[in-house]
C-alpha cells in the first residue's frame, strides 16, 4: 500500500509503533556519534521516501516518531500549484530546526528537484 491513512490501518498502530521502535533501538546500539542512514520507502503514486541520518539521538527518536504525522500533510504537499508535473517520488528529510519532516528532493520525469523560497531548482 502507499504511504497513506489507508497503509496505517492495513499494518496496524501497534505494528507500526514496533517497527519504529526496531529503528529507534538500531540507534542506540550504534551509540552517540555514530551515526546510522536509514531510507524509509513507501511505494506508490508517487513514492513516499524518508532519510535520517542524525547523529543526536533525541533528535532522531524524534524524527522517526514523526514520520507518521506527515501522512495527513501529504496531500497539501502535493496539491502545491507549482509542485513539478509527473512527480514519481518525493523525498522528505527531517529538519531538526523546525522539528517537522520537509521536502528535500523531489523526482519528476528524468529530472530531479529541490525546493526554494521562489519554487522548485532542478539538481544535477
Amino acid at each position: 500500500l502507499p504511504f497513506s491513512e489507508e497503509f496505517f490501518k492495513w499494518f496496524g498502530f501497534k505494528a507500526w509503533e514496533k517497527v519504529k521502535s526496531i529503528i529507534k533501538e538500531m540507534k542506540r546500539r550504534r551509540g552517540k556519534g555514530h551515526a546510522i542512514v536509514v531510507e524509509i520507502l513507501f511505494t506508490g503514486d508517487p513514492n513516499v521516501r524518508f532519510v535520517t541520518d542524525l547523529n543526536e539521538n533525541h533528535n532522531f527518536n524524534s524524527a522517526i516518531e514523526k514520520i507518521d504525522f506527515v501522512v495527513e500533510l501529504l496531500p497539501y504537499h502535493l496539491n502545491e500549484c507549482n509542485i513539478p508535473n509527473e512527480l514519481s517520488e518525493v523525498v522528505y528529510k527531517y529538519d531538526v530546526e523546525s522539528g517537522r519532516w520537509i521536502f528535500n528532493l523531489v523526482l519528476a520525469g528524468q529530472k530531479k528537484f529541490s525546493p526554494t523560497k521562489k519554487g522548485w531548482k532542478v539538481v544535477t
